[in-house]
């Protein structure tokens, strides 16, 4: 995932410098600013490609009564994410994310890819561990429902 991040962000500074015929980066090191921002927008494509209730959360209608994220109480904030509102925002104290976490789809290539990710870096750590620090950065994966083979190394 890192690697293809990576890839992506270049891939980016090539599109900015097609456009605008200049180069905002003196240098070939990646900022941890380039690698979020690609993150993020990985996360948006993925929640619209999988999230079938994504177009309709975007246009303000109510959830299909039958939809399995209507107990999440989902919505889609400022920025494009769909995230979900719980009893967490009864704490100031937290962080926005953490009082409003991100929601991914199972099914998306970027989840699987991040599952594999947090498994490698957890030197192959077990499933309560991977989902520890799978909710550290998105509350909702539903990763106890990815097979052990999504994240297994081949």
């Amino acid at each position: 995932l890192s690697r293809a991040m990576k890839i992506i962000v270049y891939w980016f500074r090539l599109l900015h410098f097609l456009r605008m015929r200049t180069s905002l980066y003196p240098t070939l090191e990646i900022t941890q600013t380039e690698i979020k921002a690609v993150r993020d927008r990985l996360i948006i494509i993925c929640q619209r490609m999988y999230l079938s209730e994504y177009e309709l959360l975007s246009k303000g209608l109510p959830l299909p009564s039958k939809s399995s994220l209507l107990s999440l109480n989902p919505f889609i904030d400022s920025d494009g994410f769909v995230r979900m509102n719980g009893r967490l925002i009864q704490a100031p104290q937290l962080a926005y994310n953490d009082r409003y976490p991100k929601i991914l789809p199972y099914e998306g290539i970027f989840t699987k890819l991040f599952v594999k990710h947090v498994h490698v870096c957890s030197i192959h750590g077990g499933q309560a561990l991977m989902m520890r620090l799978i909710r550290m950065a998105f509350e909702r994966i539903y990763a106890s429902r990815l097979p052990p083979s999504t994240y297994s190394i081949t």
